[in-house]
């Protein structure tokens, strides 16, 4: 129950300066802010009468974004063009208003306690590659990043050749989860909410479990943001596979206290934070820092 009023409260922490932002956007800014924190349809209207609906928190976000000029984080600057995000007057994020992070990764800095500087990072749901852009500009030596859906894989391709950055981010089009396979995937999903759930017609793409790789491309750092891939990712790998990893960051979805066992047995540190509830969804939201404690250790996972 605590979880539940910290995820809530959280909400509204973070609410606030998107709730300032709706005051400034929208002449009806009140009404939206309680739709952006309660997650209610809303019909907005901008401060040059223009109206629109809009059905999620997201829509609204990446509205209020496309209306802004620039935004500033701590060590970034953001402008916009149309649905372009531009990073410090140079790096171009294509698609990045409709999808991606940009507010929570460039603005409110989420990965800002990863040391990634001269590391391998493996970045796990690396949507429009926004988080691995991120990473090579926090000095990361090469980031490897897994994308099942093919409309976000081929926005991340864009910007990652758009922005030459080909020879430091490997991108590949795959999921991740407990096991091995192949999936089929909406080959037009383009949104950072959304799942890989195998479907009867779409694009089949394969699936990895950290085991695979960690043998095939190695890596320093685990970055993990796959809606709801988490939780059979990290439980099915033996605590071998994940001391490979110095740290790991983890969004979760639907609680933590799996992972954080999990994590702990495998000899690391952890601490966590709620950034989320939403009742509607059941959906206990937040991330996992997870720090190895020491070098890494051979340990052996027993099964009976």
């Amino acid at each position: 129950m605590l979880d539940l009023f910290r995820g809530r409260l959280a909400m509204i922490r973070s609410g606030l300066p998107l709730g300032l932002m709706a005051f400034r956007t929208y002449r009806n800014g009140f009404a939206v802010m309680r739709a952006l924190v309660g997650g209610r349809q809303i019909e907005a209207v901008r401060r040059d009468g223009s109206k629109v609906t809009f059905h999620s928190d997201r829509e609204i976000i990446f509205d209020m974004l496309s209306q802004r000029n620039r935004l500033y984080g701590k060590d970034f600057a953001v402008e916009f063009e149309g649905t372009t995000a531009i990073i410090d007057k140079r790096f171009r994020l294509v698609d990045a208003v409709r999808n991606g992070g940009i507010y929570p990764i460039f603005i409110r800095d989420c990965y800002r306690d990863l040391t990634v500087e001269g590391k391998i990072v493996i970045d796990i749901g690396a949507n429009i590659a926004d988080s691995c852009i991120y990473f090579v500009l926090r000095g990361a030596q090469k980031v490897v990043g897994f994308e099942p859906f093919p409309h976000n894989y081929d926005i991340a391709i864009r910007n990652v050749k758009g922005n030459g950055l080909a020879d430091r981010i490997n991108l590949v089009m795959a999921g991740c989860s407990g096991k091995g396979g192949r999936i089929t995937v909406d080959a037009g999903t383009s949104n950072t909410m959304s799942q890989a759930e195998n479907l009867q017609v779409g694009a089949t793409v394969p699936i990895y479990d950290l085991a695979h790789i960690v043998s095939e491309y190695g890596g320093d750092v685990l970055k993990i943001d796959c809606e709801g891939c988490e939780y059979d990712a990290i439980m099915a790998a033996s605590n071998t596979t994940l001391q490979n990893f110095q740290q790991i960051i983890i969004e979760f979805h639907h609680g933590y206290s799996g992972l954080k066992r999990k994590l702990e047995d495998a000899n690391f540190h952890v601490s966590h934070d709620i950034t989320g509830y939403w009742a509607s969804r059941k959906m206990l939201t937040g991330h996992i820092l997870a720090t190895r404690q020491g070098p890494r250790q051979q340990i052996e996972t027993i099964t009976q």
